[in-house]
Order: structure tokens, then sequence, then C-alpha cells
């Protein structure tokens, strides 16, 4: 091979390997401002379907209600854990620990307990969890 050709192609390998390190550099493209849009969007997505789990009627509300509106719950959950994975500084401990009350009032509830005993049994651990949910929307990382 010339001289020139060699030239060319080692231009060509530190080129790659400067658009690679950028990539990587920037999280696979997305940027903290993205990754934070994305998390206060999951978050807020979360406080709704929390709000829409506690209010469910107690006495109108059917187990299938119960059990849809905690999968959401759970699904936006782990958006939110998701999510937060991707931002470099980003502080969840309140709610990550108001989400572990809220996770264990849950599995506290008997697979057969009705619609009203499951909500009643749930209510303050859910309350907590709401409080903390709006405080992180309303904190530094989403404000």
């Amino acid at each position: 091979m010339t001289r020139a050709l060699w030239l060319i192609l080692i231009g060509c390998v530190l080129a790659a390997g400067a658009v690679l390190v950028a990539i990587i550099g920037n999280n696979g493209g997305q940027s903290q401002a993205s990754a934070q849009q994305s998390f206060c969007s999951s978050v807020d997505t979360l406080q709704s379907s929390v709000s829409n789990l506690l209010g469910l009627s107690p006495t109108s509300a059917s187990k299938d209600d119960y059990e849809n509106a905690l999968d959401h719950v759970e699904s936006d959950w782990d958006a939110v854990e998701d999510d937060a994975s991707d931002l470099a500084d980003v502080t969840t401990d309140q709610l990550e620990d108001a989400w572990d009350s809220f996770d264990s009032a849950l599995d506290g509830v008997a697979d057969d307990a009705s619609v009203s005993d499951a909500l009643s049994e749930i209510a303050a651990a859910g309350k907590t969890f709401a409080s903390s949910v709006a405080s992180t929307l309303s904190g530094p990382d989403c404000s």
C-alpha cells in the first residue's frame, strides 16, 4: 500500500473512533435535558395512575378495575426507575422510600380481598406515595 492510502485509512479509523466516543459520551444520543424531560414525564404519568388507583370507588369499582389500576401504577413506576437511571444527577431517595412502603402495603393485601378492603389497606401508604410523587414533580429535578 502506498503511504497516502495508509494515511487515508488511519484518518478514517480515527474519525470513526471519534464519532463512536461522541455517541457513547452523549448517552446514546440522548442529552441530559432530554433524559430529564422523559423522567419528569414518567413521574407525571405515575402521578395520574396513582390518583386513578386511589380514586377508585370502594363500592362500585370491580376487582378488574382495581387490578388494572394497580398494573398501571406498577408499569409507570418501572418507567420512572428506567428514566431515572438515564440521569446523571437525580434525587429519588424519598420517592423510592415511599414506593417501598407503598409496595409493601400492596403486598399485604390478600389476593381474595374485596376492592373496598384493598383500598382501605393501601390508603395511608398510597397517600404518602402520591405526596412524594407530587414533591418530585415540584422539586428541582422537574421544575
